[in-house]
């Protein structure tokens, strides 16, 4: 799998969120569906997303996969400053990794951290989580978690032939506040392990082209 991860640092530091993000990416190329995920006046694509768009450590952060690679290289090329809800911040440094990364089952289990909050519970499925108890309720995302990983999958063209298996699933809510579309959602952090390689930045879950769900490595 082509990776792109696009970091920059800004002055002054960034308060916004990834749709802030998104939203100017978005504007640089607007007939590119590929940078905002919809086509035509308002159809959402419903495919994984090529870009990403990330807020990691106070840095913006983007990310191409595959074809989104060159999309992320043509609109980050030579980028001097963002203007993220109506600021203009200053592009004082930037980092550009583009690398191959391996996509897929694994023969151990490898342990993951969620860097930003997981949206692995929807309206329906959360009225359930809050009526069970703590071992239904890691077994409800545990199969969320494999169900994220399956579609992902689906989404880049992977057919998954070994069965999936979360080893370990250690996670919390979120302390910051998760809003989608003016909506509150609840958001978990902590670590699983899974026996399937992820590369680095790339999310699982809901939302992922706003930031949601953006997982690292750890241990490795």
């Amino acid at each position: 799998m082509h990776v792109l991860q696009a970091a920059f640092q800004l002055s002054p530091q960034i308060s916004s969120g990834a749709s802030a993000i998104r939203g100017f990416f978005a504007r640089q190329a607007p007939d590119n569906p590929l940078l905002h995920h919809h086509e035509g006046s308002n159809h959402l694509l419903y495919f994984y997303p090529r870009i990403q768009y990330k807020v990691i450590d106070g840095h913006a952060v983007v990310v191409g996969i595959e074809e989104g690679v060159s999309v992320v290289e043509q609109v980050t090329s030579n980028l001097r400053e963002m203007n993220l809800n109506g600021t203009s911040h200053r592009v004082i440094q930037s980092k550009i990794d583009r690398s191959e990364k391996f996509f897929g089952s694994a023969h151990a289990a490898l342990s993951y951290s969620f860097l930003t909050p997981w949206l692995a519970l929807n309206e329906e499925n959360y009225e359930r989580y809050k009526t069970v108890g703590p071992n239904e309720q890691n077994d409800l995302l545990r199969r969320t978690l494999i169900g994220n990983i399956l579609s992902m999958s689906k989404g880049l063209g992977y057919v998954v032939t070994e069965e999936i298996e979360v080893s370990k699933l250690d996670v919390y809510p979120a302390k910051e506040p998760v809003r989608l579309k003016g909506v509150r959602m609840i958001g978990l952090k902590g670590t699983f392990a899974v026996n399937f390689e992820l590369p680095d930045y790339i999310g699982l879950g809901k939302s992922v082209s706003r930031g949601f769900g953006t997982i690292k490595r750890v241990g490795a």
